[in-house]
């Protein structure tokens, strides 16, 4: 059995657990919110990792916010207050060895390495923003500076005109995130929980946030398809509609898209596993 520690910094949650990287499987799982104050988010990651007991000192980190060569946090749309900060400073400082993955590329990692995929294999979740990833061969392509498969500020139809906290106008995230779900319920004055059911029974507000998300994710993904032509793209995210969505999108791509499309079975987990992957391959 070999384990390693881990860490998921989202834009909402803070997650932390030990990965067995021989059986894809978690234990010692918490989860934070993650604060408002970078400082107390950088002390209560180092005091989770702690938690986990003596794990070894290298550590799989996957992440949602950008870091640029010094260590601080260059880019992160969702927690723009982040900026310039050094987020896992606190983590260093103590000795640990700590691998940095894009969040979205953690996922993608674990996905592949899951599904046992070996070729090219795109992943996109959903959580309070959208991120994804590509592997291809098992190894994640990252870009020049990280952002590859930045899939959430890819502009759609969909999403014309609507601001996103990028700066931009026109994100896949700007309507499609669960965020921007539960923004767009609360100003129609509907809950995010049961937005489906309503959309079904007829209510035409919850059917137009319904219908917009998954005609702007039906758009990313047919663009991504265009450009990569994956042999697999999974969807996975941290809140509960993702099944619903995957299913409703196979309806709506073309057909040999859709029946490309898969569920990440290992659901908010991917992102803590695909960390700890990278981690032990010594990247």
């Amino acid at each position: 059995m070999t384990t390693v520690a881990s860490a998921d910094i989202g834009a909402s949650n803070l997650r932390t657990a030990i990965v067995d990287i021989d059986t894809l499987t978690v234990s010692g799982r918490s989860e934070l919110d993650i604060a408002n104050d970078p400082s107390r988010t950088a002390e209560a990651l180092l005091v989770a990792i702690r938690k986990l007991g003596p794990p070894p000192r290298r550590i799989g980190i996957a992440a949602a916010p950008e870091f640029g060569e010094n260590g601080l946090v260059r880019r992160w749309p969702n927690r723009p207050n982040y900026v310039g900060f050094d987020l896992l400073g606190p983590l260093r400082r103590a000795g640990y060895d700590v691998a940095v993955l894009d969040d979205g590329m953690a996922g993608a990692v674990a996905a592949a390495r899951q599904g046992g995929w070996s070729g090219l294999c795109v992943h996109i979740v959903i959580g309070t923003g959208i991120g994804g990833g590509v592997v291809l061969a098992g190894q994640p392509v990252v870009g020049a500076r990280g952002r590859a498969m930045d899939i959430g500020h890819l502009a759609v139809p969909a999403a014309t005109g609507v601001p996103c906290g990028c700066g931009r106008t026109g994100c896949l995230q700007a309507v499609a995130s669960g965020r921007a779900l539960a923004a767009r319920a609360a100003d129609a004055g509907l809950p995010l929980d049961g937005l489906d059911a309503l959309a079904a029974s007829g209510d035409p507000n919850a059917a137009a946030i319904v219908e917009t998300q998954l005609e702007a994710l039906a758009q990313a993904i047919e663009q991504v398809t265009t450009l990569l032509d994956p042999d697999k793209i999974t969807l996975g995210a941290g809140y509960a509609r993702y099944a619903a969505v995957a299913t409703a999108l196979r309806l709506r791509l073309p057909g040999d898209i859709g029946a490309r499309l898969f569920l990440d079975a290992l659901g908010d987990n991917g992102p803590l596993i695909g960390a700890a992957l990278y981690a032990a391959s010594g990247e």
